[in-house]
């Protein structure tokens, strides 16, 4: 299993990420909100390959207001999303990570709305074909897409529809009674998830720990992660510090290493 950062610590310096690679890490998710794909662009052609060589790139997009009641807002969403499929595709990347927001639908259902969510959907599941991306939806901590029986209702539909699995978002949704437990969702999901953003919280905020601070059950976790079709954790914490210590503890207490 591949073990890797996310440019959303280190204030997204692709750089420094470049460098944390060297030292270890398999992955990195390039978080568009915080490194625009252009550093990954920019770092040349000779070093990108490098990299890339025995290395995977992930690409988490900028999205996150889908169905907003501004219809421009909406569609400059859609549009940002396509043209990143396209760069995807151009540099090789076949995952991206994308939140299905529902700002302008305050339901915990799909049913009053899935006409338009499915259009959207339809969409852009036709753009990842086009472009040999997939597209990975990842859970929220509160809303429609906390709720696991939502997401698999998307991903059964969609061939390449699939699941990135935020376990401090899982952790806030169970706390809220989005969800019932770790189980439920990695019972109804497990064979469905192709990466996972691991941090910790205590359940309230979404504070992007370490793994060592806060109140997951990381013994549960790992057992269901083991038993998952998860290829690579990504370390979705604040610091390079934390994401150190994180890495320490799933090594030396998990065995959970970089294969």
């Amino acid at each position: 299993m591949k073990i890797g950062l996310s440019t959303k610590n280190n204030s997204g310096c692709m750089s420094p990420q470049v460098k944390l690679i060297e030292k270890g890490y398999d992955c990195i998710e390039l978080n568009l909100r915080f490194a625009p794909i252009k550093f990954y662009s920019k770092i040349g052609v000779e070093k990108r390959l490098k990299v890339q060589k025995n290395k995977t790139i992930f690409i988490h997009s900028r999205v996150t207001d889908f169905f907003n009641s501004d219809i421009e807002i909406h569609n400059n969403q859609k549009n940002t999303i396509i043209s990143e499929i396209k760069y995807a595709n151009i540099y090789g990347i076949k995952y991206i990570t994308f939140h299905l927001n529902f700002d302008n639908f305050k339901i915990h259902n799909l049913d009053n709305n899935k006409t338009e969510i499915f259009k959207l959907l339809d969409e852009l599941n036709s753009h990842a074909k086009t472009n040999n991306t997939y597209l990975c939806l990842e859970n929220d901590s509160t809303g429609p897409m906390a709720i696991p029986q939502n997401i698999k209702s998307i991903i059964d539909k969609y061939e390449n529809i699939i699941h990135t699995l935020d376990i401090g978002h899982l952790n806030i949704a169970i706390h809220k009674g989005f969800t019932k437990s770790f189980k439920e969702h990695f019972d109804l999901l497990g064979q469905d998830i192709y990466y996972m953003h691991l941090h910790n919280n205590f359940g309230d905020n979404d504070q992007h720990f370490s793994l060592i601070k806060g109140n997951i059950d990381l013994d549960e976790v790992v057992r269901y992660i083991k038993k998952s079709s998860t290829k690579a954790l990504i370390l979705e914490t604040r610091t390079f510090e934390d994401a150190e210590s994180s890495l320490k503890l799933l090594k030396e207490k998990y065995g959970l290493v970089n294969e």
